[in-house]
């Protein structure tokens, strides 16, 4: 009888180690899956990193020749700003001197008028 109930003990322990076996191995071949899946996802987010960045540095440069038409476009402003001022006061200036012109004609017309 104690032999009968050891070897039925080593069947029992040897089941259970084979159980715990196939248990551990799926477990690990889960791991193993999940593991793929998520080197996959991150390989998928690294390419869809990349592609931001070639983004990111096409829309940084198309912002710097943006940035240089904007200056370029202030600085043509701001000479056309001054030389329209120039010119306002350039004709300001001939105005005045065409109606003292004109005045003084006007008097030189009724001095010979009047003599």
């Amino acid at each position: 009888r104690d032999s009968g109930s050891i070897s039925g003990t080593s069947r029992a322990s040897g089941s259970t180690i084979r159980g715990n076996y196939v248990a551990l191995r799926r477990s690990l071949e889960e791991a193993e899956q999940r593991c793929d899946g998520l080197n996959r996802d991150m390989a998928k987010q690294a390419e869809t990193n990349d592609r931001l960045l070639e983004t990111m540095g096409a829309l940084k440069d198309a912002n710097r020749r943006l940035l240089e038409q904007i200056r370029c476009q202030t600085e043509e402003i701001s000479r056309l700003t001054r030389q329209r001022l120039g010119e306002e006061e350039e004709k300001e200036v001939l105005s005045r001197k065409q109606e003292r012109e004109r005045e003084a004609f006007r008097r030189d017309v009724r001095e010979r008028c009047a003599a």
